[in-house]
C-alpha cells in the first residue's frame, strides 16, 4: 500500500500559500475551504456519468473493501476495466480546515485537525497489473492511499503468456512454469510500483488541476505498508511440525 501526497501541500503555511498565491483567494475563510472540496466531489460526480461508472454511498456499518469486492467481482463478470466503481465512505482523516483570529472579518488562519470526512475509493480493474483501489481525501490536503497486490500482477502476467495455473484465495499455488513466474516476480521493483502508481493515478479525478500540480504541487509516493511472504504449503502435517 502506497501512500501518495502532495509534498509542498502537507504545513498550514503552504496551504495558505497555494490558496492565495495560486487560487488567487486571499482571504483564508472556511467558504475557500468548501469551494475546493465541493469542485473536487462535483468533478468525481461528472467523472462517474460520463464513464457510466457507479457511486455506492456507504450506510451503516459496511466497510468500503465489501462493497469494491462486489464491484471488483461484477465488472469481471461484464469483462470491464479502468476504474469499474467509486465507493464513498466517511471516516476521520488529517484535514486543514480555516478558523478566525480575530479582529478584522477577514483575518482567518489555516490549522491542521482531523475530522470526519467522505472518502472517495476509486476501484480498478488492470489487464497487466490487476485489481485495486485508490482512495483520495475529499479534503485539503487531499491525501491519498493506493492499494495493490502483487499477486494480481503476476496472475495476470501468467494469462498473457498462456502459462497454466491454479490459485487460492489472491495466491499462486501451482504454475505449469515455475522460472516463468519467478522472472515475473524479479520485475516487481520499485520503478514498476510507481509506473503503476502513476498509470492508475491518471485513471481517477485529480483533486487538483493539472495547472495547479505544474505551479509546484506534484505528487509524492511512500511506502504505507508492505506484505512479504515466504509461506510454504505442506501437504503433510508432520513436516511441518518438525519445522
Amino acid at each position: 500500500m502506497l501512500t501518495a501526497y502532495i509534498a509542498t501541500l502537507q504545513t498550514p503555511g503552504a496551504m495558505a500559500r497555494f490558496f492565495r498565491e495560486v487560487c488567487q483567494k486571499p482571504i483564508l475563510s472556511g467558504l475557500v475551504f468548501k469551494w475546493l472540496t465541493d469542485r473536487f466531489v462535483t468533478q468525481v460526480h461528472a467523472f462517474a456519468q460520463a464513464r457510466h461508472i457507479p457511486v455506492v454511498r456507504i450506510q451503516g456499518r459496511t466497510r468500503p473493501g465489501e462493497i469494491g469486492q462486489r464491484l471488483l467481482r461484477t465488472a469481471h463478470r461484464r469483462q470491464r476495466w479502468g476504474v469499474v466503481g467509486i465507493v464513498v465512505h466517511q471516516e476521520m482523516a488529517r484535514v486543514f480546515a480555516s478558523y478566525h483570529v480575530g479582529g478584522r472579518p477577514s483575518n482567518f488562519w489555516v490549522k491542521e485537525g482531523r475530522r470526519l470526512v467522505n472518502l472517495y475509493y476509486f476501484y480498478l480493474r488492470d489487464r497487466e497489473f490487476g485489481d485495486g483501489f485508490i482512495r483520495i481525501n475529499s479534503y485539503p490536503p487531499f491525501q491519498m492511499r493506493l492499494w495493490w497486490n502483487a499477486h494480481g500482477y503476476l496472475a495476470a502476467y501468467l494469462r498473457r503468456h498462456r502459462i497454466a495455473f491454479r490459485t487460492t484465495a489472491n495466491w499462486i499455488v501451482d504454475v505449469a512454469d515455475p522460472a516463468a513466474l519467478q522472472r515475473a516476480a524479479d520485475q516487481v521493483t520499485p520503478q514498476l510500483v510507481e509506473h503503476l502508481a502513476m498509470r492508475w493515478l491518471t485513471q481517477v479525478q485529480a483533486p487538483l488541476t493539472r495547472a495547479e500540480r505544474a505551479a509546484g504541487y506534484p505528487l509524492r509516493f511512500s511506502i504505507f505498508q508492505a506484505e512479504f511472504s515466504d509461506n510454504v504449503i505442506f501437504q503433510q502435517t508432520q513436516v511441518l511440525n518438525r519445522v
